[in-house]
């Protein structure tokens, strides 16, 4: 993908099995969607409309599911509590097929994801290329979304961000956290548009009556947490590289990350702006970590180094996060419990029947 200074967008996570692959740095956000099973459950057995086994096959799509092997784990807790729904409506869930659909971008690493797949598997499954900002199936054609830990990536960068005669010029940072209102705000609103974009081809692609469900990090009200320190930290790693010679100063000051955490009313209110969904449930979670530096190091490699790669240069990538380590252990994210959390925003939706 292109990522020129006014055109920076989210790339996959590290594809392959090796030390800073996202399949083997990835087990916080499976922590996250383990810690909602119960709820989702719940929302399942109770919501998941009768009249979508009238034919006997489910559809399922999980919507960025990057290399594995998180995507398995979120599929089968969907697939449970449907066929204990099934089984209480008095039906043989025995006589259920299932249908899987595993989407990402289109240079995303599904061979790696097809070649982890479960033995033990009962379902039939394909590979959907594609953003999910968009339109990926025909109209009507899914039975039940999941969307975890994905919906954060923007479509891009605003551009107002990376104009040196904007207001919201993002100079002195690399994402919205300390950065000035301006900065924020085109953040926000760039997020609102993406996210009423994918509940809008949500709305034509599921079932009347059909589920989805969103899991994401959410910024807490006073803005600390792990994730926003960490991001700061990457951008004084990036700015330690430019003093060093290794990129030019330029280049960081026209970086920003396509990414935005909204705070817990603020998404509420996005999705009830959207006619098309009702809420059938919508929680959030304060979830404690434990900081160390080396782990997180390679879990924000795993999810991040594509882009840097792609825009500043893969022969920088070693370099920066070894700075960015030395960071993590100088800052105050030791001593200041407030950044020892993660904030996760969850919420099961319903598809309004027209």
């Amino acid at each position: 993908m292109a990522t020129d200074n006014n055109n920076i967008k989210s790339l996959p996570m590290n594809g392959g099995d090796g030390r800073y692959s996202y399949s083997r740095n990835s087990y916080g956000q499976k922590h996250a969607f383990d810690l909602t099973k119960e709820q989702i459950n719940e929302a399942i057995i109770d919501k998941f409309d009768e009249k979508l086994f009238s034919n006997n096959i489910i559809r399922i799509a999980d919507l960025g599911c990057a290399s594995g092997p998180n995507t398995f784990n979120a599929v089968q807790n969907l697939i449970d509590p449907i066929s204990i729904k099934c089984e209480s409506l008095g039906l043989d869930s025995k006589n259920l097929e299932f249908q899987v659909f595993f989407n990402d971008q289109d240079s995303n690493d599904f061979n790696t994801l097809f070649k982890s797949l479960p033995s033990d598997r009962k379902y039939y499954l394909a590979g959907v290329p594609g953003s999910f900002h968009g339109r990926l199936f025909p109209k009507e054609s899914i039975h039940f979304f999941n969307c975890s830990s994905s919906i954060h990536w923007l479509s891009r960068v605003p551009k107002e961000l990376v104009d040196k005669n904007s207001p919201a010029f993002n100079k002195e940072n690399v994402c919205f956290v300390n950065a000035s209102r301006e900065v924020k705000e085109v953040y926000a609103a760039k997020f609102a548009e993406d996210f009423q974009d994918f509940l809008n081809a949500r709305a034509v692609e599921i079932v009347p009556g059909g589920l989805l469900v969103i899991l994401l990090a959410g910024m807490p009200l006073d803005l600390k947490s792990c994730l926003t320190i960490f991001y700061d930290l990457i951008g004084a790693a990036l700015l330690d590289l430019a003093n060093m010679g290794l990129i030019s100063k330029e280049k960081v000051e026209s970086f920003s990350f396509p990414m935005y955490f909204p705070v817990e009313q603020e998404f509420q209110e996005l999705i009830e702006r959207n006619d098309s969904f009702s809420i059938v449930k919508m929680w959030s979670m304060n979830i404690e970590v434990e900081i160390v530096a080396d782990t997180f190091a390679m879990q924000m490699r795993s999810g991040t180094e594509e882009l840097i790669g792609e825009y500043f240069g893969n022969e920088i990538v070693e370099t920066l996060f070894d700075r960015f380590k030395m960071k993590i252990v100088e800052s105050s994210v030791y001593s200041d419990s407030s950044y020892k959390k993660i904030i996760a925003l969850s919420s099961v939706l319903k598809r309004k029947l027209d």
